[in-house]
This record gives C-alpha cells, structure tokens and sequence, in this order.
C-alpha cells in the first residue's frame, strides 16, 4: 500500500505539472488505478484507506453510498387550510376526497344532488354513468366556478371526491396589471430615493413591477382558495353523513 500511494502520489504530481503543487489533492481514484494495474479490487483499496484513517470499512462504505447516491426530488406538499383539514390546495385547484364505509344507494342520488346544491347556493348538472353520479356547476362563464363533485359507491364504500379549479376569471384579470404598476411605481421611487440616473431606472422600476405582478396574483387565488375551502368542505362533510345515514336506514344498491 505504501508503494501504491507513493506511485499514485508520483500521477499526481504529473498531472499537476504547471499548476501550483497544492492545487490538486491525491484522490482516490488514483490509488485504485494504480491498485487495478497490479491485480488490487477498488474494494480492498477503499478498506485500506479507512483502516489508515482510523474509521471502520463499514462506515467508510455508507459515507461513500451517500455521498454517490442521488438526491431524491424535493415535492412540494400541498396547501392545507386550518378550517378545512380535508382540502388540500396544489397547482390552482383544490381537492378533497374521502372514502366512507357503506355503498350509498341509487335511490338517494336525488338527496345527494340537494346538499350539493344546498351547500354551494348553486344549480348544476347531474350525469351518471354506472353507478357513479358526477355534478358540476350548470352556469358556464367567466365568473362561473369550476366545481365537480363525485360520487361513487363500490366494493362496499362509497368514494367522495370534492374538487374546485381557481382562476383568475371576470374582473380579475386586470390584477396583473394593477400588481405590475403598483409595483414600478414603487420601484421608481426607490429610484428617486436613491438618486438614481434615468439610465439605472430600469434597474428598480421593472423587477419591482415583475414581482409587483406575480405576487398580486399569488395573493388573490390564495385568497380566493382560502375563502373557498370551508364550503368544499363542509360539501364533503354533509355527503359523509347522507352516505353513513344511508347505508344504515336505506337499501343497499341494487336491491328492490
């Protein structure tokens, strides 16, 4: 090994020719190169070099494995909202969804309609396909919402699945443009603050006015998810207590 590392130093010392001598560090792939040209696994290498450094073969092998091994994705967890537990909130929408022992019956598809309705003061529209009843909001426009609620009993539970798209529709649309003013005006009065040239305006007015924008419409659909969230969930609960109320006083599906 002492020769090993002395002829590996010696690579080094070549590959380092016109650097200054502590640029490079003698790594260990030099000395398994070396180990590999007279017959020496990488493996024994490495368990050299950790008796040398005084730490164990084994805790060597798992600081290398972490080090080579990939970091995993970083996901962002939904949003969740203090007044509604179920309803998690990603990517613009908000979901929520629960699973409730017992099959809610056909026959009391018409009360399930009512406490959609009842609940989001909306009218809507109902289509079924097997067993499995769908509704969804039947005003489409601008300022209609983007509801579905669906409801589907199988295996001896029912499925509820409570979602609602938030967009920025109707007068909201002009949000952008109130952020990114508010915010240059912002920006160039740091400008002016700060006694900048005409030229180095830009340098405050237009990021200011970027952030200005993005930041008004990340405020208002979080707002709009927020105030939104207690009603799908409230929506979720009345359907959880119809489905239990129904698998207990009612018929099973199918049944006559």
């Amino acid at each position: 090994m002492r020769a090993i590392l002395a002829r590996a130093a010696e690579l080094e010392a070549e590959r380092a020719v016109g650097l200054e001598s502590d640029s490079r560090a003698l790594t260990m792939g030099s000395v398994e190169q070396v180990a590999a040209e007279v017959g020496i696994p990488p493996a024994h290498v490495r368990q050299a070099a950790a008796e040398v450094s005084g730490v164990s073969y084994e805790e060597a092998e798992e600081t290398r494995r972490i080090a080579t091994e990939p970091a995993l994705p970083i996901r962002r967890k939904p949003l969740s909202f203090p007044r509604a537990p179920d309803v998690k909130f990603a990517k613009e929408r908000l979901t929520a969804e629960r699973s409730v022992a017992g099959e809610v019956s056909e026959a009391a598809f018409p009360e399930v309609v009512d406490v959609i309705q009842d609940e989001l003061d909306l009218v809507g529209h109902v289509s079924t396909v097997g067993r499995t009843l769908t509704w969804s909001p039947a005003r489409q426009g601008t300022e209609s919402r983007q509801i579905v609620v669906t409801v589907r009993p199988r295996d001896g539970v029912t499925d509820l699945h409570v979602e609602e798209q938030i967009e920025m529709a109707g007068w909201r649309i002009f949000a952008p443009g109130w952020g990114a003013g508010a915010g240059a005006l912002f920006g160039l009065a740091i400008a002016a603050l700060l006694g900048l040239q005409e030229e180095a305006i830009l340098v405050t007015a237009l990021p200011s006015a970027i952030f200005g924008a993005v930041a008004t419409v990340k405020g208002m659909v979080n707002t709009k998810a927020q105030n939104a969230s207690p009603q799908l969930q409230r929506v979720l609960d009345r359907l959880t207590a119809l489905v239990k109320r129904n698998a207990v006083e009612g018929l099973p599906a199918g049944e006559d």
